[in-house]
């Protein structure tokens, strides 16, 4: 399931803006969020397993994430968003990189 769902993220370029999104399955958050997630995350421990299931449980949660706590694998998602936009290449921040323009 991991697996299927970091196939899935990917980035978004919005049109007539350099706003990047990362897109899970059906959740897309901006970048910068997802990298304040992560931050959040970090607080939790180093499991980031562990730490996304309980930052569900946490009232300091970002509003925006409590949609994923409320599917089966939240932490599975968590972990799939913070991969994606920790992947300099996913992000094409090195041009040379494949697939970037």
């Amino acid at each position: 399931m991991r697996s299927t769902l970091l196939l899935c993220a990917f980035l978004l370029l919005l049109p007539g803006s350099p706003a990047r999104q990362i897109q899970v399955g059906e959740f897309t958050f901006m970048l910068d969020s997802v990298l304040k997630l992560k931050h959040f995350l970090d607080g939790f421990g180093n499991d980031m397993e562990a730490a996304a299931k309980d930052a569900c449980h946490s009232s300091i949660l970002p509003e925006e994430f409590r949609l994923v706590c409320a599917e089966d694998n939240p932490a599975d998602i968590f972990i799939s968003l913070i991969e994606a936009a920790m992947d300099e290449c996913e992000l094409c921040a090195h041009p040379a990189c494949p697939g970037c323009l």
